[in-house]
């Protein structure tokens, strides 16, 4: 989930440790602090910035993005934040639709990217014996993931991360998507009303509306 190759934690299992660990210790933080203004004759505990920075996010109140390496991840994370109750939301790695039931139990966000995978080189016999049947069921199946998340109910927003040339290549991916079964509506809210709600700006963006912040075009 947050692993990264010669950074430490060094494995999976001491990433999630870590993971772990730094709510606990979050919320120990808070607990012990809110004991002290209650009762100010009790030691006044250690202030620590990075700690007091998650108290919002392990109060369930603001949202905690959870980058995934790969669909397994999901479920890890997910796991996490139902042992520490947090306001989850997964940025995926555009295979989710492998784990789409797992992910409609939960209703939790989705962050869709559109980086779409380019079509595999199978125009010789050497080259197509190259290509694995993973990458060629991925290439033909990564446009219809956006559908097959929101048919089983799963919040989606997308993202232009990972699009080399986001202002060019992120409108016609959206059209593949909504191509491959994404309702036209349900476009529409992944790139307005969807991602304001997931990071708790509804109320400020992702509408035309009084109050809502827009943005001049000149």
């Amino acid at each position: 989930m947050l692993f990264r190759s010669g950074g430490y934690p060094g494995s999976l299992m001491g990433c999630i440790a870590l993971i772990r660990q730094t709510f606990l210790d979050t919320q120990w933080q808070r607990d012990a602090l809110a004991a002290h203004a209650k009762n100010p004759a009790l030691p006044r505990p250690e202030e620590n910035a990075s700690l007091r920075a998650l108290f919002d996010a392990a109060a369930g109140a603001q949202p905690v993005v959870v980058e995934a390496q790969d669909e397994l991840d999901l479920l890890r994370a997910q796991k996490i934040a139902d042992e520490f109750k947090l306001k989850l939301v997964l940025s995926g790695r555009g295979t989710e639709y492998r784990m789409a039931a797992a992910l409609a139990e939960k209703k939790t966000p989705v962050i869709v990217p559109l980086n779409f995978p380019s079509v595999p080189e199978v125009e010789t016999p050497e080259k197509a014996g190259d290509v694995s049947l993973a990458t060629l069921q991925h290439w033909e199946t990564a446009p219809a993931n956006a559908a097959r998340l929101a048919a089983k109910g799963v919040p989606l927003a997308f993202t232009t991360h990972g699009l080399r040339a986001p202002d060019s290549q992120f409108w016609p991916a959206l059209r593949l998507a909504v191509k491959r079964g994404l309702a036209p509506d349900a476009a529409l809210a992944a790139v307005t009303t969807a991602p304001a709600e997931m990071h708790g700006l509804a109320d400020l963006v992702g509408r035309i509306a009084p109050g809502q912040i827009g943005r001049a075009h000149v």
